[in-house]
């Protein structure tokens, strides 16, 4: 009977036999005797009025913890913090480059990576043409290292901060992140930065006080808008990193379920588009319009939403046109032709260097040196001089000359054909998200758009947004269709 009774039972929770519970134990007892000494270090910090070093530390063990629990929701937790990465810097001094939050994350899933794949919890997918790509891309930069007036060491810093970090995102979301379970809290994700990004945007425009600004002065673009230094320290890339965030904030929006859900991704879409439409950076507003028009040509979910919008829209641009709403400052952006014709020499100068270096360049961001050996020398109101190249690609073809212009253009020409074959196949593939892929388009369009304004390299938390989505897209659909990236 006792047999029987047994059989019939629910079925329990295996007990560890001795051992297994004496290991549990001392795991636990370490892991709250860890806790309380964090804890009470923390206390002390806060204590002596040493809150910022007690903040830097927790974020940090907050990410590397979600980075070991489930690596998918740890880079996203990464990509929402990285924005504030000032509050996570630690300092070496001696001359030694600070440990930041994207160094150190990157550093952190890497090693994570290696130990699973030597111990054999995980297999890497094969090598792809975008992966070697992006090998070569790195090696032509680091090539440009040692005739560049950053010196060795800052030279290196720059490779890796800015060309490295965004391409080790995308290997990472495609490793770790390109899985349906951890890719559907991707668009969250951005909805929160997009909205967090916006909101502070939004903010300094019209109080005039930056949040974290890495500088100590402020611009103005004229009499009627500053120039927004939140975060990143400039507008072009505040802006660039919202005009990101659209799409996906709109496929999001138009893929809601629920009236409720509907309402969040629209305030955050409304947020990050005031955001992008504050920072006054008419890149920014052409990236903003690229993206969301290849999202809406892309996803018909994206099509019915915009036939929502659209009211929305033109009731916005009457109270402008009619006055309820100041619009001197975007007349201001719009009339002003200085950037403009900048610009356009900045693109002329850029071609002249690179015909005097074509294969190699002239070193790793040594345009404004070499503009100014050339006779352009153009200078801000401040009446320093002020020379930049302004557009991504004349900046890598100064610096690195064809070798690493080709393969950039490959990372990008081999993301969007990706994207669109994979596009293209799921019309007759149930398992294709066509939708996600649509907003991958739509990001490179908007990146793409934005770079031949501005050296879009240097807008870091860009690069990493965009490449992120990117792995995590295409690493998803090239493990459901089981084909390579090509």
């Amino acid at each position: 009977m006792n047999a029987d009774r047994t059989a019939g039972s629910s079925p329990q929770l295996p007990v560890l036999a001795g051992p297994g519970r004496l290991r549990a134990g001392i795991v636990n007892l370490a892991g709250l005797i860890g806790a309380g000494g964090v804890a009470a270090w923390l206390g002390n910090a806060m204590a002596a009025g040493r809150s910022a070093t007690a903040v830097t530390w927790v974020g940090l063990a907050s990410v590397f913890t979600a980075i070991a629990a489930e690596p998918g929701f740890g880079i996203l937790l990464w990509l929402m913090l990285a924005p504030f990465g000032q509050l996570f810097r630690l300092a070496l001094g001696r001359g030694l480059p600070d440990l930041g939050l994207n160094r150190l994350a990157a550093a952190f899933v890497l090693f994570l990576l290696i130990t699973q794949v030597a111990t054999g919890r995980r297999r890497l997918p094969r090598l792809t043409p975008l992966d070697g790509a992006a090998v070569l891309f790195v090696l032509a930069m680091l090539l440009a290292v040692p005739s560049s007036h950053l010196g060795w060491v800052g030279g290196l810093q720059n490779v890796f901060d800015f060309a490295i970090l965004p391409l080790l995102m995308y290997y990472f979301a495609r490793n770790l992140l390109g899985k349906p379970h951890r890719l559907r809290w991707a668009p969250v994700a951005v909805a929160v930065i997009g909205l967090a990004l916006g909101f502070i945007a939004v903010r300094e425009q019209l109080t005039h006080q930056p949040i974290l600004s890495p500088t100590i002065y402020s611009w103005s673009y004229g009499r009627y808008s500053i120039r927004i230094t939140s975060l990143f320290g400039a507008p072009a890339i505040m802006s660039l990193s919202l005009a990101l965030t659209l799409p996906a904030i709109f496929v999001g929006a138009a893929r809601s379920r629920t009236a409720a859900a509907r309402v969040l991704w629209s305030v955050a879409l409304a947020v990050a588009a005031a955001g992008v439409l504050l920072t006054y950076v008419r890149a920014g507003w052409l990236a903003a319009v690229s993206g969301l028009a290849v999202a809406i040509a892309f996803s018909r979910p994206a099509r019915r939403y915009a036939l929502l919008v659209l009211p929305v829209v033109l009731v916005v641009a009457l109270l402008l046109g009619g006055g309820l709403i100041d619009s001197r400052a975007i007349q201001e952006r719009l009339e002003s032709e200085g950037p403009i014709t900048y610009r356009l020499e900045a693109l002329q100068v850029g071609l002249q260097i690179a015909r005097s270096a074509p294969i190699f360049g002239v070193g790793l961001d040594n345009y404004a040196a070499a503009a100014v050996a050339a006779g352009w020398a153009p200078r801000g109101s401040s009446g320093q001089l002020a020379v930049a190249p302004h557009n991504l690609f004349i900046y890598v073809l100064t610096s690195a000359g064809l070798l690493g212009l080709l393969p950039l253009l490959a990372i990008l020409g081999l993301a969007a054909w990706r994207a669109f074959t994979l596009w293209r196949l799921g019309s007759r593939r149930p398992d294709i998200d066509r939708d996600l892929l649509a907003v991958v388009l739509a990001m490179l369009a908007s990146y793409t758009a934005f770079a031949f304004t501005f050296d879009s390299l240097g807008a870091q938390f860009a690069n990493l947004l965009l490449f992120a989505v990117v792995g995590a897209v295409l690493g998803e659909h090239d493990h459901v269709t089981g084909r390579r990236i090509r």
